[in-house]
């Protein structure tokens, strides 16, 4: 049945408060498809309603995908007893973003309906730096020994009290819960019953420290297609694992905050549906008064050549046309470059080094072209002399831009910043104000000789 028709059918009962008929619907529906159509729905009773329909492991699975204002909306108004039955129902790493996300709720008063155990795990993972893999993991998963059949393995994953944890990856440890290795599910499956897991093993083991950024459990899992990366302490005792879905969310994090710092807007902790007007104000006004601060720099370097402008007011014509083919250039290498640190492409400084000589050459190539055409608008506005001086600062320009836009962003890393932020706002500031240095110095030295 189409979607849109089916949602339309259950809002229709829940108008009519037809909550049995709504429940017998939803029962079947997933989670992500469940959590999107509750957000539709807005803060309301009919939500919370809604809501405890679920049975509880749906419930929990669905209150993870959930925006963080749902969250808090539905723990601010359901009881402490609904409340610690989901929390007990949440995955460790989901447990644990919760607590991380929500802002207005008392998370002291989560924690102390939790369980000692479950308690003291989660505010052990909570002790992590806020972006490491200690954050992100989940301390559930499968570890056999190396010297058991694949027989025993399979017994031994079966029990009841494995069933949470199994996934597609069987970890292999030694006595002492130190990381041997790791195998797929399938290869229990189709291996031989008597054969010995040590059999399966290849040594080769890729792996996280728990203080490792979250970006280098994104680099791995992509760079090797893992289902799954494991965590290791400082005597690779096996304490967690990363799996592709957290490293998902992670990187639609990681992309949506570079996004709003190439448009000089500081992340947003929410949706921007969500997101209040006074905090969308604060986040967009620091990098607003940065940028006009720059900008302002741009009026006193025209102010200091109002001589040769007074002898040729055919200048300030080509002034947006010249620093505008700076900014554009710049621009375009700053996104490439930010997208290939950010694909991690680029791996070592000898990379580093080919990309910039790369660029200046790419830039002496546009610069010349650009140049060649702007010589005969010059020549014809204001003569060939003009036209000298708007063709050589159209070629300068364009190699400063282009430079500008290629190396701020490995400014910014070296500074260990987001390299985002050497991007296109801040690149057209700055060509604005060399630009107009160079255009103008070029004039007085070519037209007033």
């Amino acid at each position: 049945m189409d979607t849109d028709l089916l949602e339309e059918q259950i809002i229709d009962l829940i108008e009519n408060k037809k909550w049995d008929e709504v429940r017998q619907r939803i029962v079947h529906w997933r989670a992500p498809d469940i959590s999107t159509f509750m957000m539709d729905l807005g803060h309301n009773e009919d939500l919370l309603s809604f809501f405890g329909l679920l049975p509880i492991e749906l419930a929990a699975e669905v209150f993870s995908e959930l925006n963080a204002d749902t969250q808090e909306y539905i723990l601010a108004n359901i009881t402490d007893e609904q409340i610690k039955k989901i929390l007990l129902e949440l995955e460790v790493d989901d447990r644990t973003e919760l607590f991380e996300d929500i802002r207005q709720y008392d998370t002291q008063k989560l924690l102390e309906l939790l369980p000692q155990e479950e308690r003291t795990e989660t505010m052990h993972l909570l002790d992590y730096p806020e972006s490491s893999v200690g954050r992100l993991m989940t301390t559930d998963f499968i570890a056999v020994r190396a010297s058991w059949t694949i027989t025993e393995c399979l017994t031994y994953i079966r029990r009841d009290e494995n069933k949470e944890k199994l996934s597609d990856v069987i970890y292999v440890t030694d006595n002492n819960n130190r990381l041997v290795d790791y195998v797929n599910i399938s290869d229990f499956i189709f291996g031989d019953d008597e054969s010995s897991v040590e059999s399966l093993l290849d040594y080769n083991v890729v792996k996280l420290s728990p203080t490792d950024d979250r970006e280098k459990a994104i680099e791995l899992i992509n760079h090797y297609h893992l289902i799954a990366v494991p965590v290791t302490d400082e005597h690779n005792i096996l304490i967690g694992t990363v799996t592709f879905d957290d490293v998902m969310d992670v990187y639609r994090e990681e992309v949506t905050e570079d996004f709003h710092l190439t448009s000089a807007i500081q992340p947003l902790e929410r949706s921007y549906v969500t997101t209040r007007a006074l905090s969308l104000f604060a986040k967009r006004t620091p990098w607003l008064l940065i940028l006009v601060a720059v900008n302002l720099l741009s009026g006193t370097v025209i102010a200091a050549f109002e001589g040769i402008i007074a002898k040729s007011i055919s200048l300030i014509a080509f002034l947006p046309l010249l620093v505008a083919s700076a900014g554009n250039a710049g621009s375009q290498s700053s996104t490439l470059i930010i997208r290939a640190m950010a694909m991690n492409e680029l791996s070592n400084r000898s990379d580093a080094v080919r990309i910039l000589l790369k660029d200046l050459i790419v830039s002496v190539l546009l610069g010349l072209c650009l140049a060649v055409g702007v010589y005969f608008v010059g020549w014809y506005k204001s003569g060939p002399r003009f036209g000298i001086v708007i063709s050589i600062a159209m070629f300068c320009l364009v190699i400063m831009g282009d430079m500008l836009g290629t190396l701020l962003p490995f400014v910014f890393k070296w500074l260990k910043l987001d390299p985002a932020i050497g991007s296109s706002p801040l690149v057209t500031s700055l060509a604005d104000i060399l630009g107009g240095l160079i255009y103008f110095s070029l004039a007085a030295a070519i037209l007033v000789s």
